[in-house]
């Protein structure tokens, strides 16, 4: 499951360019992936004995720590569940992209 939300992370920011980073569709989709991430963390936290599974954890935990400066907004009227506030600044997106390229080549490597 991890595996997955980490590829599927990596592949994400792996179509980056300018036009994608002023494109709300393409932010909303990078923002979701803030709500996958507890999700994963939540439901790791049942395995937390696992020595490999704790290490995993607090490598998620600090790739959510650079999810948490991303702003959602909830209060929109429409049918979007959430849309970014403002515009995801580019060394939150940095960080982000160089942590799960780390953890990527970690788990495949």
């Amino acid at each position: 499951l991890t595996g997955c939300f980490v590829e599927g992370l990596h592949l994400t920011m792996g179509i980056e360019n300018e036009k994608n980073r002023t494109d709300d569709k393409y932010l909303n989709l990078l923002a979701q992936q803030k709500l996958y991430l507890q999700n994963l963390v939540e439901l790791l936290a049942f395995y937390c004995n696992a020595k490999d599974v704790n290490s995993l954890i607090a490598k998620l935990n600090s790739l959510n720590g650079e999810f948490e400066k991303i702003q959602l907004n909830f209060n929109d009227p429409g049918t979007k569940p959430f849309v970014v506030k403002g515009i995801i600044p580019d060394e939150v997106y940095k960080s982000i992209e160089a942590k799960i390229i780390a953890l990527r080549n970690e788990i495949v490597g």
